[in-house]
């Protein structure tokens, strides 16, 4: 009871945008242990301490786009996102000025 308990509190954090590292220090665990309770509830689980879950609304033909994307390069499609997010992120706030134009702003 105790265990579902701590992933109540765990999963509740991290749909906050806590990383594995905040949810860590709240329970006094390792990351690893973290990482370990996430996948034995079913929770997205996060690969290094500093990452955040995002969770994102994005239409069906985006969705479809993405996977397609992920089948031919051979990751997730999660990791597709992260890539998009990264390559319009990297430059800083003027680049994403620049990609997303009045959108960003």
């Amino acid at each position: 009871m105790a265990q579902r308990q701590r992933v109540q509190r765990m999963a509740a954090l991290l749909l906050e945008g806590a990383t594995t590292a905040d949810l860590a220090t709240a329970e006094q665990i390792s990351h690893r242990r973290v990482n370990s309770l996430l996948d034995r509830a079913g929770l997205p689980r996060l690969r290094r301490p500093r990452h955040r879950l995002i969770v994102a609304r994005i239409r069906d033909i985006d969705v479809d786009l993405i996977d397609e994307l992920a089948a031919e390069i051979g990751v997730p499609r999660s990791e597709v996102v992260s890539r998009v997010v990264l390559s319009v992120t990297i430059g800083g706030r003027s680049s994403m000025r620049r990609h997303l134009g009045k959108l960003a702003w």
